[in-house]
């Protein structure tokens, strides 16, 4: 089937089933990884991937981190979170050219004998910009995995199509309460896990094509991937979680194999990018 043949029966699909281009990861942090001193992203668009998640305060004071047990692997750990109410917090940096319908999800727990802050809200900014509160993002933590989580709290429109200008997302403690009562000690413990930023491309139907038809299988996978596309596609790059090429594969065709027998297992980016590079598709691959 010819590709305008293929446009024209998506863009009835879309007319008939009102289907909306699938959200992409912008940035994410799962901290699988302990030895990622950096406590950079583990995924998302490849310019975020070098980007960091931080503990630090209104000043920009910024305070180690460690890792911990986690909601499924490990977490980010602060502590030094005294007197902090409405200054400390903590922040993630991204980028989100060309995107809307900015949505974040996360979870905030508290250490069990040292316990942290219990109140927070989470807001968003853009560089240079005032925080603004994210509706429905005012939560509470305790020494658990599912008190202080929120999942795709929508940002205001007023963030969509931010072009190349950065924008922040930060946890804030609302009070200096602890999540056992007495106000938070220096060496109160918040964690946080499994931070996830995601975005609708604003691209035309013949993008939407490209991201909603090409797949990537068997994922997760331990010897090889397949990567098929109905659009003609030239190059498929395999990243990191520090943003190296870990794999490359030409795609003369529809269909690939891309081998991945030689790669540590973890979390990877793989950037699809279209044979004339009007298009780019970013897909998460999980090496078993």
């Amino acid at each position: 089937m010819k590709l305008k043949t293929l446009l024209s029966a998506f863009a009835v699909m879309v007319a008939c089933m009102g289907l909306q281009a699938q959200n992409d990861t912008l940035i994410g942090f799962d901290f699988s990884d302990s030895t990622n001193a950096g406590f950079t992203a583990n995924y998302g668009l490849p310019g975020n991937l070098s980007y960091d998640v931080r503990a630090e305060d209104s000043l920009g004071t910024t305070r180690p981190l460690s890792y911990t047990n986690g909601a499924a692997n490990f977490a980010a750990t602060a502590t030094g979170w005294d007197g902090g109410a409405d200054n400390k917090f903590w922040s993630v940096k991204f980028k989100a050219d060309g995107y809307t319908n900015i949505r974040v999800s996360g979870k905030l727990s508290s250490g069990g004998n040292k316990p942290g802050p219990k109140n927070w809200k989470i807001q968003a900014r853009k560089s240079g910009g005032a925080w603004v509160d994210i509706t429905g993002g005012t939560i509470t933590i305790a020494n658990d995995w599912t008190t202080g989580v929120v999942t795709d709290l929508a940002l205001p429109a007023s963030f969509d199509l931010p072009g190349t200008t950065s924008l922040y997302i930060r946890w804030i403690m609302t009070s200096n309460e602890s999540v056992t009562g007495p106000a938070v000690l220096a060496d109160g413990i918040c964690k946080i896990d499994d931070i996830l930023i995601t975005g609708t491309s604003s691209v035309g139907i013949e993008d939407n094509l490209f991201s909603f038809s090409t797949k990537v299988y068997p994922n997760p996978a331990s010897d090889f991937i397949m990567i098929e596309s109905p659009v003609s596609a030239g190059v498929a790059v395999l990243m990191d979680s520090r943003g190296a090429e870990a794999a490359a594969v030409s795609i003369g065709g529809n269909q690939v194999r891309m081998d991945l027998g030689s790669l540590e297992p973890g979390i990877y980016v793989l950037v699809i990018r279209a044979e004339n590079e009007s298009q780019v598709l970013y897909k998460k691959v999980v090496v078993l």
